[in-house]
């Protein structure tokens, strides 16, 4: 009888300890669910009504991770507050799909042509020319169109530094046809280019406010068929080398105070750049539906999918290609632990996307993608 009765109260205290930890992290998880169901607004809340709803955007991908784990940690204790998380999945499910895909890769052996958007940095400005990898990836390339985002060179002919000539050289005769928008800068120029293995018919700038940004279009012509292509480079965050160490920095030494100093920072630097996005976006959006041609939107948006500039460009007219063609969890943009899928490539739905690939080249601070199209 005494037995039992030591084995009802170890039971009973077992159970009391459980339910200290459980509490907790049951609020833990509510409250994650409720950032998940707000992040997932974000794609529809302009960043000028509310810039927190935008900056929980940025951050679904750790969320649905953490959703994942608590949801795996209450199955595990054989627990129903799992439910807590699956809700929180469903509830953003939309969200969800933008963010990781599972396609079957298809052979595109039968494609119309092939497109590259890719941010080259300034082709790595302070790169000799014999040592500039971004350059020779791109002579390489059997993309048939290029679009390039800070596109630059020096213009000091004494530097030794890439020049426009040198760049010419090396893509001219595999890209004769371009469309070229640079601003200048100290020593150089930036700005965003199309290379085209075929004839540009008709080009244009799509005109908003911006220091340094801009998006440009061409209506090219290939095999027979004109498309209109926009490439775009919506307003940058503007991140200094400061502002990547004290990140990086955070991650060697996290504490609370380092937390809230780094997010404080950020959320001053963010701020700015997705009201400016906002108005871009309106901007690129109230074009697409009225292209005489077949339209795709690609560049560095510098917004994620779960974005009010993603949502709003895309609309209910284009396609993502990496929802369509691509595969797992994907990230262009790669500094300093800012892991994101920032640049994109979105398409008319008169075609179909047969292959989505991000390239390995690390000389930028963007990854290449590049995507294989035929008319259906």
């Amino acid at each position: 009888m005494k037995r039992n009765m030591n084995f009802l109260r170890q039971g009973s205290g077992s159970n009391f300890f459980s339910k200290m930890v459980d509490v907790p992290l049951v609020a833990v998880n509510v409250i994650l669910v409720v950032c998940m169901a707000l992040a997932s607004f974000s794609d529809r809340v302009r960043p000028t009504d509310s810039l927190v709803v935008s900056e929980l955007g940025l951050g679904f991908p750790i969320l649905l991770v953490l959703s994942v784990l608590f949801m795996l940690f209450w199955l595990a204790r054989l627990k129903w507050s799992f439910l807590i998380s699956l809700f929180g999945i469903i509830l953003s499910f939309n969200c969800c799909v933008k963010t990781l895909a599972f396609n079957k890769e298809k052979d595109d052996k039968d494609r119309s042509f092939k497109l590259m958007t890719y941010n080259v940095h300034l082709f790595n400005f302070y790169t000799e020319l014999s040592r500039n990898e971004i350059l020779k990836y791109l002579s390489e390339s059997d993309a048939d169109v290029l679009c390039l985002q800070e596109f630059g060179y020096s213009t000091n002919e004494k530097s030794n530094h890439l020049k426009e000539k040198e760049i010419f050289a090396e893509l001219k005769k595999k890209y004769p046809y371009n469309h070229i928008d640079v601003a200048r800068i100290k020593n150089g120029s930036y700005g965003v280019a199309i290379l085209s293995r075929y004839p540009i018919l008709n080009k244009g700038k799509v005109e908003y406010i911006s220091q340094y940004n801009s998006s440009l279009y061409a209506d090219v012509e290939i095999k027979g068929k004109i498309i209109r292509i926009y490439n775009c480079h919506l307003e940058s965050n503007k991140l200094t080398e400061n502002d990547k160490n004290l990140v990086k920095n955070f991650g060697k030494e996290m504490s609370t105070e380092k937390m809230n100093e780094v997010v404080s920072h950020l959320s001053k630097k963010l701020s700015d750049a997705y009201v400016l996005r906002e108005r871009q976006a309106d901007r690129i959006a109230s074009e697409v539906p009225v292209s005489p041609h077949p339209v795709i939107v690609c560049g560095d948006f510098n917004d994620v999918p779960v974005s009010y500039a993603y949502s709003k460009i895309k609309g209910d007219d284009l396609n993502d290609a990496f929802v369509d063609a691509g595969f797992g969890y994907c990230y262009t943009f790669r500094e300093n632990m800012f892991w994101f899928r920032i640049d994109h490539v979105l398409y008319d739905k008169t075609m179909e996307v047969l292959s989505y690939k991000v390239g390995d080249l690390k000389a930028s601070d963007h990854y290449p993608v590049e995507c294989s199209f035929k008319w259906k």
